[in-house]
Formats: structure tokens, sequence, C-alpha cells
């Protein structure tokens, strides 16, 4: 899947972290976009495009190929208002209010 159609599907956002990333920056560079396989081919995950998610470089680099619900359940209890900004960022989609009260 093409990079650019990544970062139209996300918004130009990382899965992960929420931030914007920046196109014109070359890998390594941190806010570079990376396509990253959610849950990993390591631990199963397919290659299609429905495992294929945009991450920031960083995150991406961070990730490896850890479990994405490690990720997410270490991110909640390191730094929960991190996790709720990040959510706040993307739109509700398909109707789902995508907002954590």
């Amino acid at each position: 899947m093409k990079i650019e159609t990544l970062i139209t599907r996300f918004k130009g956002h990382c899965v992960y972290c929420g931030k914007m990333v920046d196109p014109t920056k070359p890998q390594p560079h941190a806010d570079a976009p990376s396509r990253d396989h959610f849950i990993p081919i390591s631990r199963g995950g397919s290659r299609g495009s429905k495992n294929t998610v945009l991450a920031c470089y960083a995150c991406n680099q961070a990730k490896g190929n850890m479990d994405p619900r490690l990720i997410l359940f270490t991110w909640l209890w390191l730094n929960p208002a991190s996790f709720h900004a990040a959510v706040q960022k993307f739109e509700p989609v398909n109707g789902i209010n995508s907002s954590i009260h």
C-alpha cells in the first residue's frame, strides 16, 4: 500500500501517538511517515491493507514487533492524558463517537 494512501486514510495522523506525520521528511527522521503492520507479521498478522496503518517513524521503530494490546496498555498506564489527547484529534468513524470520558 502506498504511503500516500495511508496518509489519506489516517488523515495524516500516526495511529500510535496521534501527531501529524511530515511527508516531506525522509526516514529516519522521527516525523517521517511509515507503514506498520498493526499486528506484526511475526505474531501472525497479515500483509493486507486491513493490517497496515500509518505510523510516524519514531513510533514504528519503538513498537518493533510488540503486540499492540501491550503497547496500548502500557501507554494508558504511563500517561493516560496523552492517549486521551490523541483520541480527541480523530473524528467519529461511521457515527461512532471516539471520545473517551
